[in-house]
């Protein structure tokens, strides 16, 4: 008997609806506002997939560099990230795990804004000021979590996919 930990992953954590780490579980009825500043990586970044609208800082960084360590991106990052900018961009952050700075955070739509830097979020509060007085509020919720319930279907429908493509060692089945 050895006391080596398993080297296999267990896919059905990878199919909680919740999320497998729990903390990107997407049910909320309202919209979800990120505020970005200084750096966003790994576990960070994909809770700020998880919002509705990201407000970036200027000096701020993005990054996947969970790979440079050995680390899987567990928390739908790999669902959430591909439906925002695309599959090959996508790939291309979470296999390097280079850096992006705000300005192409905006242009591939992984931040819907980008404002100078400041020790404050007010931008991000701001935009949240907007949603709590529109006269509209059940409306948004609904539109929101339509929105959301789609995107999760496909994800999970994508989840599915992969664990009937690959076996536990990752090879195609």
């Amino acid at each position: 008997m050895t006391n080596e930990p398993e080297s296999t992953i267990n896919t059905e954590i990878l199919m909680m609806p919740e999320g497998s780490v729990g903390a990107t579980r997407r049910q909320f009825c309202k919209p979800v506002v990120c505020g970005i500043q200084v750096e966003c990586m790994a576990n960070g970044l994909e809770l700020s997939l998880m919002c509705d609208l990201r407000v970036m800082e200027q000096s701020a960084v993005l990054s996947f560099f969970n790979h440079r360590y050995g680390l899987p991106v567990i928390d739908d990052g790999t669902a959430r990230l591909p439906a925002r900018i695309g599959l090959s961009r996508s790939l291309d952050l979470i296999l390097t795990g280079r850096e992006v700075r705000a300005e192409e955070a905006y242009i591939i739509g992984m931040a819907n804004r980008v404002v100078p830097p400041r020790d404050d979020m007010n931008d991000a509060l701001e935009l949240e000021k907007i949603f709590v007085s529109n006269s509209f509020q059940q409306a948004m919720q609904d539109e929101t979590m339509h929105t959301s319930k789609i995107a999760s279907n496909e994800m999970h429908r994508g989840f599915k996919w992969f664990n009937k493509t690959f076996k536990d060692d990752n090879t195609v089945s």
